[in-house]
């Protein structure tokens, strides 16, 4: 097995004689234990991550102490990430969906902080043959029939990084003798013998059912998919490439699609039903979607928290917050948020710099002396008024209906307060107070970029 595991790591980009930086998900589970196992005695150099989401107590914690012992024993460095606290408040039927979302956030986050050009992941032959069942059941037969490809890019933003997935050539059984052959030892996680999740009654209950009726035809079918995969997974890359023509700008936390190019495409069904499967929107509701064609005000919303929302600008796509967001600028020294994908900075120059810099909606002026410390940057909440620059206030709310703010965009909407003043909503409108003077010897820039 480990000499065909280099022949397969080699075709992937991965080499002993040429070290490449290179991350492996460690569940501690039979599956990524031989991975981890298998890189090492191939001469590969590894970091490992675990993920410790705390959902079966304690022996969650022994989990997460197998994975750091592993790492040790192989000489690996290790990156934990602890979810327990978050996942504790998540509803049953989100926990698996959320708990994907976690750990890819966090292998980016590594990946970009450290360096790492490959995210090892463990899926195998049989996890091959449950995608395929799974997608076939949430009704988006091009997913279940392209497959788990070998390899891809980790993420949107991070397209130089690729996630691989060497043991697809293998099955679990061959995972297991290997592991029993070679005195590895491994966690056993008794979620995966619960029925309550979809994979597991595929792997546990169906799949067995389909094999004991006609083991023959079964091998059969399975085979001839994998011939097929090719062709399903080229068209399906040829598919992806619309993204350029159907997403006009996209975000961290809405995006927005081209409706009528899409409703006009003669592939946009297909292209819809495989983009949203990404957001965790059934095909029956891309379906949907579709049909309703140019009707705004409609919002359909999938299992997780992104929402579509048809608008007369088109479609978009938007992520719910459970708690309204906020983000702090501590001091005028020179400083960056995030902000649901753009930045918002701020900087301190002289008033005669100011002169020179432009001023609209994107870059705002305010006289730094009378300015209160933190500034803080929130989410709209019910009684917030501004200071309009001619004169008098205005509520947000008022201002949002009257700038055609959709419903759905407003909570996203950075709200600037220095102390209980707002200085502006960076991107739309800026307010009336600490406006630059001729004694104003220090300003204050705020930028709103993305």
């Amino acid at each position: 097995m480990l000499n065909r595991f280099r022949q397969h790591i080699a075709r992937l980009g991965i080499h002993a004689d040429r070290q490449t930086p290179l991350l492996l998900a460690v569940s501690g589970g039979l599956d990524s234990t031989v991975m981890a196992h298998l890189f090492h005695r191939a001469g590969i150099s590894c970091a490992i991550v675990h993920v410790h989401y705390g959902l079966r107590g304690e022996e969650s914690l022994e989990d997460m102490h197998f994975v750091q012992a592993l790492a040790r024993e192989l000489n690996f460095s290790f990156h934990g990430s602890d979810a327990a606290a978050f996942m504790g408040s998540v509803p049953k039927a989100e926990i698996q969906q959320t708990a994907r979302a976690w750990r890819y956030r966090v292998f980016g986050e590594l990946c970009t902080e450290y360096g790492y050009r490959y995210m090892a992941t463990a899926h195998h032959r049989d996890d091959q043959e449950e995608h395929f069942w799974m997608y076939r059941q949430r009704g988006n037969m091009l997913s279940a029939l392209s497959g788990m490809p070998e390899q891809r890019p980790l993420n949107r933003e991070q397209g130089d990084i690729m996630l691989i997935r060497p043991l697809l050539f293998l099955d679990r059984e061959a995972l297991r003798a290997y592991a029993l052959a070679e005195g590895i030892r491994w966690r056993e996680d008794r979620s995966n013998a619960e029925p309550g999740y979809l994979r597991n009654r595929l792997r546990l209950q169906q799949i067995p059912a389909l094999k004991t009726k006609n083991p023959e035809a079964y091998t059969r079918f399975t085979e001839h998919l994998a011939e097929q995969r090719p062709v399903f997974t080229a068209f399906n890359t040829g598919l992806k490439g619309l993204d350029k023509r159907f997403v006009i700008s996209g975000k961290d936390m809405i995006t927005r699609l081209d409706r009528e190019a899409i409703l006009n495409e003669p592939l946009g069904k297909l292209w819809l039903k495989q983009y949203l499967a990404g957001f965790g929107f059934h095909a029956d509701l891309a379906a949907r979607i579709m049909a309703s064609g140019n009707k705004n005000g409609l919002c359909f919303r999938g299992k997780t928290d992104w929402e579509l929302h048809s608008h007369a600008a088109g479609w978009f796509m938007v992520k719910q917050t459970p708690q309204p967001l906020s983000a702090a600028f501590p001091s005028p020294m020179e400083t960056a948020v995030l902000w649901c994908g753009k930045t918002i900075s701020v900087r301190l120059i002289t008033a005669a710099e100011a002169r020179f810099l432009p001023r609209n909606k994107n870059t705002m002026h305010f006289d730094v002396k009378s300015l209160e410390w933190p500034l803080v940057v929130r989410s709209v909440q019910a009684g917030d008024r501004m200071s309009k620059p001619s004169g008098g206030h205005v509520k947000v709310s008022d201002l949002f209906t009257n700038m055609k703010i959709p419903a759905f965009q407003r909570p996203l909407m950075p709200l600037l307060y220095s102390g209980g003043e707002l200085l502006g909503i960076p991107g739309l409108m800026r307010s009336g107070a600490h406006l630059m003077t001729e004694q104003s010897e220090q300003v204050l820039v705020v930028q709103y970029l993305g």
